[in-house]
């Protein structure tokens, strides 16, 4: 298949980094150095001059492409012995270590240890027709491509950060040299695990996953395999809107404080106090203005604490939803509420949203 429609600016790399790389590229012409992208950990240049980076790059890239042209599932010691060896003598460094860590249905998953830090090193399979693959967002051509864009699109750490690639986007080409260099993400480095995203943030992200749900594609809350990625047709245009949409649901969200309390008595505790300000808000009382103290004399010391939780967290978003209803972009919000607020019991927070401000 051959390509003519589309424009190919001289560095596919910055391509890649502003394009969600298709079915494109295959076949498109390209140097072995243009197939290679991104550059190596700065920590491999500590034995080096400046002058010499774009030496070492080369070499080390010569390495890995050999490396991945073997093609075994685990590799022979021998084979991650002489790896190891190489890139220690490449790198002028005796605290170079290999490990085989596992391979799914395209790639297979090598652990580089160089010093402090550690790196996955993933080279392809070659099973099947690039084309095929490639189609299905898998493959030698699409994932060493797309990293770079989803990597700079997605939320700040949720994507292992990536270093050098190599793609392979020749369909007939016997030389399956593709390979990806990433941050390692140690499965038991839990003081760094990204908490869940809500379904929120899920549904209208740029990118959603195809049924490629593994484990091991995301330790920690971090993805580590972009396989079976494709566009949203969900994702909003407006990034400002979508990230004040978030803002605006985040605040919602966080009048819920009977999720965020422990104990059985923190969680009775919360739960009147939401029942306290729901009365207010039903009998009319300006919550936000009011000395609060004067009417929790009932209430006890625990339940009060709770009270004034809940009408900070309710300030909040009554404060955006005023940003919002000034420029008169209150409504375009609130077609939102139905999926991710009415649903809840939060009965002050939906008698917040309702209410019309002066």
């Amino acid at each position: 298949m051959k390509t003519t429609t589309v424009n190919f600016p001289k560095n596919i790399y910055h391509y890649c980094q502003r394009k969600f790389v298709d079915r494109d590229l295959l076949d498109v012409l390209y140097k072995k150095n243009s197939r290679r992208m991104g550059s190596l950990p700065c920590d491999w240049f500590q034995k080096y001059d400046r002058n010499q980076y774009a030496k070492l790059t080369r070499q080390v890239d010569r390495l890995f492409r050999r490396f991945a042209k073997l093609y075994s599932l685990e590799r022979t010691t021998a084979e991650k012995f002489n790896l190891q060896k190489k890139l220690a003598k490449l790198l002028k460094r005796d605290d170079v270590k290999i490990n085989y860590e596992g391979q799914g249905g395209f790639k297979v998953c090598q652990k580089l240890t160089v010093g402090n830090y550690s790196y996955a090193l993933l080279t392809f399979k070659k099973e099947g027709p690039l084309e095929r693959d490639t189609l299905l967002g898998h493959g030698a051509l699409v994932e060493p491509c797309r990293i770079f864009n989803y990597y700079r699109c997605e939320s700040q750490g949720r994507v292992a950060k990536p270093f050098m690639t190599r793609f392979v986007n020749n369909s007939k080409s016997l030389d399956f040299d593709g390979f990806m260099l990433m941050k390692y993400i140690d499965e038991a480095d839990t003081m760094r695990a990204k908490v869940e995203l809500p379904d929120y943030q899920r549904d209208f992200s740029r990118f959603k996953e195809i049924s490629d749900n593994h484990e091991g594609n995301v330790i920690n809350g971090i993805r580590t395999d972009i396989g079976r990625l494709e566009e949203n047709p969900n994702a909003m245009a407006s990034s400002e809107f979508r990230q004040n949409l978030y803002a605006f649901l985040a605040k919602t969200k966080s009048t819920r404080l009977t999720l965020r309390a422990k104990t059985p008595e923190e969680k009775l505790a919360a739960s009147k106090a939401l029942n306290f300000v729901h009365k207010l808000m039903f009998e009319g009382k300006d919550i936000y203005n009011m000395d609060l103290r004067e009417v929790m004399t009932d209430l006890n010391e625990l339940e009060q604490r709770y009270v004034i939780k809940t009408v900070r967290a309710l300030k909040k978003a009554h404060k955006l939803k005023l940003k919002f209803m000034e420029r008169g972009e209150y409504g375009d919000y609130a077609k939102y509420f139905g999926k991710y607020v009415w649903n809840n019991d939060n009965l002050p927070l939906q008698i917040e949203l309702l209410l019309k401000s002066d």
